[in-house]
């Protein structure tokens, strides 16, 4: 079966060092204001010049502080860590979020 969502549904940028930030479920597909609509991609490819130096193609890419992708994971006593997918190029990500989690030790 399909779900379906009936009604409004707020989201908010996931950020790993910040409790009920996590996890993420997918990347905004443009930058949005403060309760305004957005359209949220849960699979797929990103490209971003901006990525050029950071990754690597084929290497895991996870969210990292300020919901942003990176190619470490966060490293801090309370972090969540999740892996978002993977470098497909230098300047593109194929998001695909894993469902497992785990906290770094406190």
């Amino acid at each position: 079966y399909e779900a379906v969502l009936t009604g409004p549904v707020e989201v908010q940028t996931a950020n790993p060092a910040v409790s009920g930030r996590m996890p993420a479920i997918g990347v905004f597909r443009a930058a949005v204001l403060s309760g305004g609509q957005v359209q949220v991609m849960v699979a797929g490819i990103v490209s971003n010049a901006a990525y050029s130096g950071v990754f690597t193609s084929g290497a895991p890419v996870f969210v990292i502080s300020g919901g942003l992708f990176g190619a470490t994971p966060p490293a801090a006593s309370g972090d969540i860590v999740q892996r978002m997918g993977f470098a497909d190029t230098a300047t593109s990500v194929l998001v695909l979020p894993r469902p497992d989690l785990f906290q770094i030790g406190q």
